[in-house]
């Protein structure tokens, strides 16, 4: 016989209104019914076939489709830094050009 170990999950009152009509419809304790709809819920293949976000942003082509640093991801906060440096300091100048 297989271990069994008890569970409690809370259930809205539309959810247990199902369950005891699927209990009522096939004659199974409220057990059975939980145990068969975890059962059909995995067997779709939702967590063995889960694929990582990594993979996933690969396969959509966003990997690799922008140019840049290749330490970006690391150094962000120097590029950024930088760059507001450079975009500001022209902002300073234009400005004093205008003044």
């Amino acid at each position: 016989m297989h271990k069994v170990r008890k569970i409690n999950a809370r259930i809205t009152a539309a959810v247990d209104k199902k369950l005891q009509e699927i209990v009522r419809a096939t004659g199974s304790n409220m057990s059975q019914v939980i145990m068969a709809a975890i059962e059909s819920f995995h067997s779709q293949g939702i967590v063995s076939e889960a694929i990582p976000p990594y993979e996933l942003a690969r396969q959509a082509g966003i990997i690799g489709c922008a140019k840049g640093p290749g330490d970006l991801s690391k150094n962000y906060k120097k590029y950024l830094t930088a760059d507001l440096v450079k975009k500001y300091a022209r902002h300073d100048q234009d400005s004093d050009d205008h003044s």
